[in-house]
């Protein structure tokens, strides 16, 4: 049976709001969560279709987009529980991969992210997901061998960044965060002034 087209509309409704406005995100976000869960009780979505496969990823995905998500461990939970059980469904189901390493990363999961990113397929992205997805395997790198490594591999995604025509703007945030932090540790004159070039690139895409 396919998914009502009003969880897809009340899930975009959720991104047009400024992530400042959190007492008015929490109640739509509450509300969509509570609708998939009603639906994914429903017969017509039980046992291992793909729209059940589907429904658990939106609710994962929308649990991730709690702006109070940060710090809630209840919330992570949730979200795991719930792209897991839709990569239960559907191994290859690189979206629910993405966020599932997002949210590993989130919780100081460097490892498991890593790997859960490694699961995604390149191709099954546009251009847009294919640099966030190399951005945050760059990140996890960084945080298990050290930011000296990977300065070659980050300019690389750097050119790849600056030459890009996807219709969305990309900011690296997450990178841009761990350069910015980790810079001071590197011993090497070279390095440093590489990674503050890389940075300043960076702030400018």
């Amino acid at each position: 049976m396919p998914i009502p087209e009003s969880i897809y509309e009340k899930i975009d409704n959720i991104s047009e709001f400024s992530r400042s406005d959190t007492d008015e995100i929490s109640p739509v976000v509450d509300e969509v969560i509570s609708h998939i869960q009603s639906l994914l009780l429903a017969p017509e979505y039980s046992s291992s279709s793909s729209e059940r496969a589907e429904l658990l990823y939106l609710l994962g995905y929308t649990y991730y987009q709690y702006p109070y998500r940060n710090g809630n461990r209840n919330i992570y939970v949730n979200i795991e529980k719930s792209l897991l059980s839709a990569i239960e469904i559907k191994a290859d189901y690189s979206i629910a991969w993405l966020y599932s390493g997002h949210n590993a990363y989130d919780m100081g999961r460097y490892s498991d992210a890593k790997e859960r990113f490694l699961k995604c397929q390149e191709n099954h992205f546009n251009s847009f997901y294919q640099l966030i997805l190399l951005e945050m395997k760059l990140c996890c790198f960084i945080k298990i061998e050290g930011l000296a490594p990977m300065l070659n591999e980050i300019e690389k995604f750097v050119e790849q960044l600056e030459n890009h025509d996807t219709p969305q703007d990309i900011f690296p945030y997450v990178l841009i965060s761990i350069i910015k932090n980790d810079n001071i540790n590197l011993e090497s004159l070279d390095k440093k002034n590489k990674a503050t070039i890389l940075l300043s690139r960076l702030q400018e895409c």
